[in-house]
């Protein structure tokens, strides 16, 4: 099975291909900046992701977490592929019944759920809402009591787990029930005849390179489900062991970047994830289904973002800075959270990529840049200085941009009056098409009133 993005490109005739479609051509036609999508990839990873879980643990349930990216022509192709999914809200509970999700292959996460998304949910009748305190749980109950049905629901648990990147499976953190509450709170579940107790679900970061920590993690998970059992005589319907699956954001068809935090290498694979994960499940006392929520290992390479240079500064001390039409207003995580992404100039795509380059955004803000220059004043920079471009990289030239297919339109934003971007679709058969359109200059005032 095909699972690199490396694999989907090809370089012919001086020109840069995705999934047999001409970038240059995509720029041209569709403006910059623009997103472009594979369904071949998304619907290769789908099957990969799956059929390696389901391969190490039969009784496996893939759900994709809609936060990662969130269009319905997306969904679509992932519910064709069998998968479920896992909702933050009631919006994206709405999209996900929109793309055709049965509310039976839907699970609820999320801190702060409101009553009227709890109610949604409820009325709609979803798999399961993962609840994060007492204060839901009775919430919850007293809902289900009043609209006279019964909801299932999953204990979130903080296990104290860490993880390289993104850290959420600490009580430390606002997410999930203390380990040493669960059992308390789920005798207290069972009191409530409107509630059916399903699962635990856990969820220890995003991006999760250490092998140790899902080891651990599901560790404590059998462990819990244990002792449930052996104190209550209670067998859970599932453990739900969330997201984080990582994504290698180095890979890149020139040479790769090796100045980036290990944890952006995604150093290991999903076979490795699935068979720690399984290996601990040997030790339950009783089968049960494994639910699993991949968003952003699903996506991320299957896109790229094309921007095209529109300026270009030379410094006294030698410094070239090329700036481009995309900034942090279309890939926030560059700012906020210091990411990386690989860059290519597809104009000289068969140039040497060897001279350094800084790069910028067209905001008006001294933080839209792909380094990290606050580090860099404190020393210990997360992103390289310098990003290796053709020599003769200038104005004009279109820059690919890999790896950006998660946690994309629902955090771009209008900032300094930017438009967001058109994402495009390439088919199976090679067809490129519109998924999201480009906004236009009244889509900045759509939603005011003067």
């Amino acid at each position: 099975m095909c699972t690199s993005i490396s694999k989907h490109l090809e370089v012919k005739n001086d020109r840069l291909y995705f999934d047999g479609v001409d970038l240059l051509q995509v720029a041209e036609d569709y403006k910059t900046p623009v997103f472009i999508f594979s369904e071949s990839k998304i619907r290769e990873n789908a099957r990969l992701i799956s059929d390696v879980f389901k391969q190490e643990y039969g009784d496996c349930y893939i759900h994709y977490a809609l936060k990662a990216n969130s269009i319905l022509s997306i969904l679509r192709i992932l519910k064709g592929e069998q998968l479920r999914c896992e909702v933050s809200s009631g919006g994206e509970l709405y999209k996900a019944l929109k793309a055709g999700f049965k509310p039976e292959d839907i699970v609820y996460n999320g801190p702060g759920k409101t009553l009227e998304e709890l109610k949604y949910a409820v009325e709609v009748g979803i798999d399961c809402i993962n609840v994060d305190s007492l204060y839901e749980l009775n919430l919850l109950a007293n809902l289900a009591e009043k609209l006279k049905t019964r909801i299932g629901v999953s204990i979130r648990i903080s296990p104290e787990v860490s993880a390289p990147s993104i850290k959420t499976g600490l009580s430390k953190t606002k997410f999930g029930v203390e380990i040493n509450q669960v059992v308390k709170m789920i005798r207290h579940a069972l009191e409530k005849r409107h509630l059916h107790l399903k699962g635990v679900h856990m969820h220890i970061g995003s991006q999760v390179t250490d092998i140790a920590s899902w080891s651990q993690a599901s560790m404590v998970a059998v462990r819990l489900a244990n002792q449930i059992y052996e104190d209550l005589g209670l067998e859970l319907d599932h453990i739900n062991m969330g997201g984080g699956l990582p994504e290698d954001y180095t890979e890149t068809i020139i040479e790769k970047d090796k100045d980036v935090p290990s944890y952006l290498w995604g150093s290991i694979s999903i076979s490795e994830i699935a068979r720690a994960v399984s290996k601990n499940f040997k030790d339950l006392k009783y089968n049960t289904k494994l639910y699993i929520e991949p968003g952003r290992k699903l996506v991320a390479d299957t896109c790229l973002l094309l921007t095209k240079i529109v300026n270009f500064n030379e410094r006294s001390f030698g410094e070239k800075w090329l700036i481009v039409d995309a900034g942090f207003n279309i890939l926030p995580s560059m700012r906020i959270l210091r990411w990386y992404y690989p860059v290519i100039n597809i104009s000289r795509i068969n140039e040497r990529h060897d001279s350094p380059f800084r790069i910028g955004g067209p905001l008006c803000d001294g933080e839209d840049v792909y380094h990290d220059v606050e580090g860099e004043e404190l020393g210990n920079p997360r992103l390289p200085k310098y990003r290796l471009l053709p020599t003769n990289s200038q104005p004009g030239d279109v820059l690919a941009v890999l790896h950006t297919g998660a946690y994309g339109p629902e955090v771009t934003m209008n900032f300094n009056g930017m438009l967001r971007p058109a994402y495009l679709m390439i088919l199976q058969n090679a067809v490129v098409k519109v998924i999201r359109r480009r906004e236009t200059l009244n889509d900045l005032v759509s939603y005011e009133e003067v």
